[in-house]
């Protein structure tokens, strides 16, 4: 993983926790209230559903909190910074998630 200093990686942390946190909001808010969200929302959200769902965001939250952010579900390695800027809630290292996705029926 690129090297951060410890004030680089809090601030880090704490930018993808607030982006996570607004995500789920917003999808929870939506899910109530379906018929309040605005046509720009819901296509937001059609366009983000393969790279963030409600259950990735809170389990990526609790990684956050146990220190294991960028380490992958699947083989234990470390997640890039460039891909958990991208997808904040990117459980797994490009490389397993392709494969994951190849898997998929």
């Amino acid at each position: 993983m690129d090297t951060k200093n410890p004030q680089e990686l809090a601030e880090f942390l704490e930018k993808q926790a607030a982006t996570i946190r607004e995500r789920l909001e917003r999808y929870h808010t939506m899910a109530r209230n379906p018929e309040v969200a605005s046509d720009d929302f819901r296509n937001a959200y059609l366009e983000n559903k393969f790279t963030f769902s409600i259950p990735n965001g809170e389990h990526a939250l609790a990684k956050i909190a146990r220190g294991e952010y960028n380490v992958c579900d699947e083989c234990e390695g470390e997640i890039g910074y460039a891909r958990l800027e991208a997808v904040p809630a990117a459980l797994c290292c490009i490389s397993c998630q392709e494969k994951l996705e190849k898997n998929k029926p």
